[in-house]
């Protein structure tokens, strides 16, 4: 008999139907709550049952890069909780999938703790694809190209919905030109801006290297500010 069992957590006291509720992670919130922040190439995953009989899938970081953290062994390995083993089902509403070979920018948090080892769930994943030139740029967890910077939120697409329900998202692109609505506001109190299909005819996607350049400087000044150590200056191997 194929057993599936759902987990639906929701952080904000709001509930939407197979949704998980987040609250919005700016940049400065995942390079600041990040224990980790890596750039590498998802080598393998593997879903098996723990001691506790729970399943839980593995996902092994490789070719790694690090921006904040030291990192011991030259292979990444998270823990997610969930995840299938033969016909057995264990689904985490709201945790992302990887695939084989897929480079990746991650903001790692509670590895072998949380229920998902990553600051803001799917807001702590990036992912790294080829442009039409060749070079390397950045996408968000569910595919939308990110287009820049204003203030400490990410300017990006907004073509790909994603399960999770995130509040107060910030700056994003829409593709309509017309407005849908108030933009809310930040975590901060700043109010949110709507940016129309107009504006991002001017912007071009940002590349790898300076996402990892942006989040340096940001990691840096929050160390600097705690008086601890500078982040790792490692380069990023395109």
């Amino acid at each position: 008999m194929k057993l599936k069992l759902i987990s639906a957590l929701v952080f904000s006291c709001v509930t939407h139907a197979h949704a998980t509720t987040l609250l919005h992670k700016n940049l400065d919130d995942l390079s600041a709550e990040a224990e980790n922040i890596v750039v590498g190439t998802v080598a393998k995953t593997e879903s098996t049952y723990g001691t506790d009989k729970s399943i839980y899938t593995f996902v092994t970081i490789a070719d790694i890069d690090s921006i904040k953290g030291q990192a011991k062994e030259s292979e990444l390995v998270l823990r997610f909780n969930g995840g299938q083993v033969g016909e057995d089902i264990h689904e985490v509403v709201g945790s992302p999938y990887f695939k084989t070979n897929e480079k990746v920018v991650l903001f790692v948090r509670g590895n072998g703790r949380s229920l998902i080892p990553l600051v803001g769930w799917t807001q702590g994943v990036f992912r790294v694809v080829a442009d039409q030139k060749g070079g390397n740029i950045v996408t968000d967890n569910d595919g939308n190209i990110l287009l820049g910077m204003s203030g400490k939120n990410l300017v990006k697409e907004h073509r790909f919905e994603s399960e999770t329900h995130v509040l107060d998202q910030g700056f994003e692109i829409h593709e309509s030109d017309e407005s849908t609505g108030s933009p809310g506001v930040s975590d901060d109190g700043q109010p949110s801006v709507q940016i129309d299909q107009k504006e991002m005819a001017v912007k071009q996607p940002l590349s790898l290297n300076q996402f990892v350049g942006d989040i340096k400087t940001r990691v840096a000044a929050a160390q600097s500010k705690s008086g601890n150590s500078p982040a790792n200056s490692n380069p990023v191997n395109q």
